[in-house]
Parts: structure tokens; sequence; C-alpha cells
């Protein structure tokens, strides 16, 4: 069988980013500080995809799949306690591959004449 599908998608997100930035002053000591910034979110967006199966065996099936999902371009914030925010843009795009195998239980539908 082959088949493809459509339709809406979500994705949650938590982005991070740890670092250091120095902090130079004339005539001080150089101070080094943590960076820890940090967010989380839920993106609303759409999916297509296309997909082959196979039976193998009666009640046996194996599968493959390719996805591709995209929530669009937005601004993410990224606050550290002690410096603030910064914001950057970001366009996120998933591309996924999945291969199964498929197990069918019961004798399923009996055809009537």
């Amino acid at each position: 069988m082959i088949y493809g599908k459509g339709g809406a998608a979500w994705v949650g997100n938590r982005d991070g980013f740890d670092g250091q930035v120095a902090i130079i002053v004339p005539s001080l000591p150089t101070v080094v500080a943590p960076l820890n910034f940090s967010t989380t979110e839920t993106r609303v967006g759409w999916t297509v995809g296309v997909g082959v199966e196979w039976a193998v065996l009666r009640y046996w099936s194996v599968k493959g799949e390719y996805d591709f999902l995209d929530f669009g371009r937005h601004a993410v914030t990224f606050t550290d306690p002690f410096l603030g925010s910064a914001s950057i843009n970001v366009r996120q795009q998933i591309s996924e591959v999945k291969f199964g195998i498929n197990y069918r239980f019961g004798p399923g539908l009996v055809p009537v004449y």
C-alpha cells in the first residue's frame, strides 16, 4: 500500500544557551560572567508525508515513511537572570524518516457475500 498524508502539526520546543562573557573595564580586573539563557514554547505548523507498507505474513507488515514538518519563522527570546534578554530569529523545519513493523491483532473483518 502506498499512502500520503497531511495536516496540522505541533512541537514543544525547549531552547537553551550556556556560555560565558568577559566584562572588561579599563584599570579593573577582567570579570567572567556565566550566561544561562533558556526558553520554552509550543509551536503550531503543518506536515506532509508519504509512505509505503508491505504485508509480509498474515498478521505482520513492514513500513517506511517520510514526513516533512514546517513551523515557519519566529523570534526566540532567551532570558538570563542577570543580563536580561536577547532575541534571535529561527526557521524551524523537520525532516523525519520512520521505519516500522506492525502486528494486526485478531482475525480482522470477514467479508460477507
